[in-house]
Order: structure tokens, then C-alpha cells, then sequence
């Protein structure tokens, strides 16, 4: 659980749908920050709020980046019915 200050408040953060890619040496962030939203795209994913860039380092000095972006359905993609759904668009 996570707390605020020293007197150790609970801090509540509300759920979200993240993506999370792990980044291995000598790809290059910027190249999979490309692959990363094309695939978002493809997926009729958008994202809904800032990316992080987490850098990784281990006790054996081996490195990974972690790129986490939070993400929302397309707007085509969520008012669209169900396959086999006879409802119109909420």
C-alpha cells in the first residue's frame, strides 16, 4: 500500500489499463516508442495520459527501459456494438 508523508495516510490511486513494454539494450527507446504506438494503433487502442520511461538497472549492471503508457479504447471501437449484439450505439 502506498502512503503519503511521514504519518503514513493511505494513498488511494484509482485503476487504470496501462501498456507496458520492456525496452532491451541496443533496441533504442525511440524506435520502440514507434513500434509501441503503431502497435497501440492497431490494436484501437489511444493513449490517455502521459508516457513514462522507466530506466532498469540490476545488481549485475545489466539495463532495461521500461516504457508504460495508460491507454483507452479508440472512440470508432467503444460505440460500436458487439458482434451477435442487436443494441445501436450507449
Amino acid at each position: 500500500m502506498a502512503t503519503t508523508g511521514r504519518r503514513g495516510v493511505p494513498l488511494t490511486l484509482p485503476a487504470r489499463s496501462v501498456v507496458r513494454a520492456v525496452v532491451p539494450p541496443g533496441y533504442g527507446v525511440v524506435r520502440a516508442g514507434h513500434d509501441l504506438f503503431a502497435w497501440l494503433r492497431r490494436q484501437h487502442l489511444r493513449p490517455a495520459g502521459p508516457t513514462t520511461e522507466d530506466h532498469l538497472v540490476d545488481g549485475d549492471d545489466a539495463t532495461a527501459t521500461v516504457l508504460e503508457i495508460p491507454v483507452r479504447l479508440a472512440a470508432s471501437i467503444r460505440h460500436r456494438p458487439l458482434p451477435g449484439s442487436t443494441a445501436g450505439p450507449g
